[in-house]
């Protein structure tokens, strides 16, 4: 497979979140041959998968204009990917063509390095077997990726700029044109919908509402109203010159962690203050790595397992923490029986959580309007800790705890019911289904007649 980058723009140079829209491109390009858990790939990505050979060689050209200096990639594409730089002022119809004949009729990814691209846009151009355009944008801000697999093209070789070859192929219905809603917009790890998007960046205004669109974008959609609406704008002013500053998610994780188990000696010795401070510290911190690695293309195995490993393991130390320290370092004292208690339901709704997964396809947490409400205030860490912070200085904390354990077993309670109701899977996906299998069934027989 070969990629055709036109960075011959000035814009190819504006940066997003520390990295030029160029880099940004190259780093999309890199991710989709990059060895992935199969269980997590969509559809889109195991298509590319089976019919590009991952495996094989592929090449990247980027256009420059002449006499601009080549730009310093990092991190490298990878072993299977051979990158090449183009200067040159012909136009880019001409250039164009030349490179189709190198490609000799193999497939090409057109893009344009003026432009913001959802990976999700470039995964579905380079996955299917036809030429196809994706086009967005109105007026100056229009802009257009394309796939292709000819030997030759016949378009106006003085054509300037990746949209006009991509209008061109439609209007001569040598590709098709695709439409928006046909790539799933439900990205699973956000539980939210986000449709795909391509930002043409043409000046300073629209590369900061960008910016702010992709930062909002990437928070999830079923999450705690500290998270929702007290965080994102100190996760936004942490965000920006992290990125700049090329800081790697995983130091951000790093600090987290420390404060994360930095907070437990100072629960279980009642020294409220630095323990809760650290604990928010750990909050807000879990934000911004996830929010730094998505917008700067910078997710890994490694910081997948240490965020998440330390969301699930952490939350029972804290409360053990937080018992130990109300109860004097009593162990057969109620409100450390109560910590017990809070440990097994915790482990249950966990387990009930993979359960519902594992039935639907879907998190309990996103899986209808009402599930994401109650996503808002149901027990987790956040909404916990909001609840033991306003009783602490009112002397209620030990009766608060006892809520905390209520409301963790009410949340646990709830996810059962929804298990139970949804044992059998998502009925919606099961009509869906078998109105495809119906509509299938229509055309086959109208092609047999």
């Amino acid at each position: 497979m070969f990629f055709w980058i036109d960075a011959t723009q000035s814009a190819a140079a504006t940066e997003i979140f520390g990295l030029t829209l160029l880099e940004r491109q190259i780093c999309i390009i890199r991710n989709l041959f990059a060895k992935r858990d199969s269980a997590s790939e969509t559809q889109m990505t195991a298509d590319l998968a089976r019919n590009s050979e991952r495996d094989a060689l592929h090449e990247v050209r980027i256009e420059l204009p002449t006499g601009a200096a080549v730009p310093e990639i990092h991190p490298p594409l990878g072993p299977n990917i051979s990158l090449t730089w183009s200067p040159t002022d012909d136009p880019i119809g001409l250039r164009f063509g030349n490179f189709m004949k190198h490609a000799g009729g193999a497939k090409i990814v057109g893009l344009s390095a003026d432009c913001e691209i959802d990976e999700r846009i470039v995964t579905h151009l380079a996955s299917r077997q036809e030429n196809c355009v994706f086009a967005a944008g109105e007026g100056a801000q229009r802009a257009a990726a394309f796939q292709i697999h000819e030997a030759s093209a016949d378009f106006n070789q003085e054509t300037n700029s990746v949209l006009e070859i991509a209008e061109s192929l439609v209007q001569r219905q040598r590709a098709r044109q695709i439409d928006p809603e046909t790539i799933d917009g439900y990205i699973p790890k956000l539980r939210r919908t986000v449709p795909p998007y391509l930002l043409k960046i043409t000046d300073k205004q629209v590369r900061e509402e960008t910016e702010h669109f992709l930062f909002h974008s990437n928070y999830k959609g079923a999450t705690d109203f500290m998270t929702k609406h007290v965080y994102p704008p100190l996760v936004w002013r942490m965000v920006k010159p992290l990125a700049r500053w090329r800081v790697h998610p995983n130091w951000v994780t790093a600090v987290s962690i420390v404060a994360t188990f930095g907070a437990v000696p100072f629960f279980a010795a009642a020294n409220w203050v630095p323990g809760i401070a650290l604990a928010f510290v750990m909050s807000v911190l879990d934000s911004v790595d996830g929010k730094l690695a998505r917008v700067t293309f910078t997710s890994s195995p490694l910081g997948n397992l240490l965020d998440h490993g330390t969301d699930v393991i952490h939350p029972p130390i804290w409360y053990f923490g937080w018992a130990w320290g109300l109860s004097g370092g009593d162990s057969f004292s109620g409100v450390f029986q109560a910590a017990v208690w809070m440990l097994g339901i915790y482990v249950l709704d966990r387990v009930l959580e993979r359960l519902f997964v594992a039935c639907t396809g879907r998190s309990v947490q996103d899986f209808r309007p009402l599930d994401v409400k109650l996503r808002t205030f149901s027990s987790r860490r956040n909404v916990n800790l909001v609840i033991f912070v306003v009783a602490l200085p009112l002397g209620l904390a030990v009766p608060a705890f006892y809520l905390i354990v209520a409301w963790q077993g009410l949340t646990a309670a709830y996810h059962l019911v929804r298990v139970v109701q949804f044992w059998d899977g998502d009925p919606d996906d099961k009509e869906e289904a078998q109105s495809t299998d119906e509509g299938s069934d229509i055309v086959d027989s109208s092609l047999s007649r």
